[in-house]
């Protein structure tokens, strides 16, 4: 019996979880930059992800496009803004910041043109949405590269593009 009320908990818990995970997904961002009608830098608002549509919403503007519509998808690097405390409060200057990162999508409206969007979420938030507009749209989506000090030394499968190729060629022979 008592396996048997485990079993079912268990199963109640499943169900309960997989119907939050496919529920809408609403976060707080802040747009950096694009191309939107009725939107200015810096506007803050919330992004949405559901089963159909991303949206972006600012004040009384709002931006949906269906999945369908997104042609690409990048994720930026990370960063994180200065604090604002006071400076007799310099704890409060080393303790843990926010992490922020931007998600840049592209996608055509309803007459075709194609529109973009810079937002700035947090890290954890913008790596949600980059996981949801993966897997609805089918799109693998961009990370940006970072530099690093070891591309100018080795070849990598990272500066692939920019080897030699006649001295790979003869490095084969």
């Amino acid at each position: 019996m008592r396996t048997a009320s485990y079993l079912f908990l268990t199963l109640v818990l499943t169900l309960a979880a997989g119907s939050i995970a496919s529920a809408a997904t609403s976060q707080e961002a802040t747009y950096i930059v694009g191309n939107l009608d009725g939107v200015h830098t810096g506007a803050t608002g919330y992004v949405r992800t559901d089963d159909a549509n991303l949206m972006f919403r600012s004040g009384k503007v709002t931006i949906e496009t269906p999945y369908a519509k997104i042609t690409s998808a990048e994720l930026g690097a990370t960063l994180t803004h200065s604090s604002d405390a006071p400076r007799y409060k310099f704890w409060e200057r080393f303790g843990n910041k926010t992490v922020y990162q931007n998600v840049t999508v592209n996608f055509k409206d309803s007459g075709g043109k194609e529109q973009t969007m810079t937002l700035e979420l947090t890290a954890a938030a913008a790596l949600e949405i980059h996981s949801t507009l993966e897997l609805r749209t089918g799109l693998k989506a961009k990370r940006q590269q970072e530099e690093w000090w070891g591309d100018s030394i080795w070849k990598t499968t990272r500066n692939q593009k920019s080897w030699d190729t006649q001295s790979a060629a003869l490095a084969s022979k």
